[in-house]
């Protein structure tokens, strides 16, 4: 894209140094900027690809993590750590939990 737009500027230069014609330049630019159009659509449908891998790499290390401790007969100390931030009790008793993780980032 970098090299599209240089080449937009020396046409510029050919046209100002009359060594082409408008219609020349004209018809360059456009082709220019088709291409840019094109590259920067491109550029656009990689980055979001590349999000979405990541955001999928991120769900997959939470699985995983969370399978390590699915089957456990007993809650401990680590486990508790690992996936809760803390828990206020309420006056009436009731828990709030703060997880470490929450669906946003997931």
């Amino acid at each position: 894209m970098k090299r599209l737009v240089e080449r937009k500027s020396k046409f510029l230069n050919l046209l100002a140094n009359e060594i082409i014609t408008k219609a020349d330049y004209q018809r360059a630019i456009e082709e220019i900027n088709r291409e840019l159009k094109r590259l920067s659509a491109q550029k656009t449908e990689l980055q979001h690809s590349l999000e979405s891998k990541n955001i999928h790499e991120e769900i997959a290390k939470l699985k995983a993590e969370l399978d390590k401790y699915l089957l456990f007969n007993d809650l401990t100390e680590e486990m508790l750590h690992r996936f809760v931030r803390r828990i206020e009790i309420k006056a009436d008793g009731t828990p709030k939990i703060f997880y470490r993780f929450s669906a946003l980032s997931a």
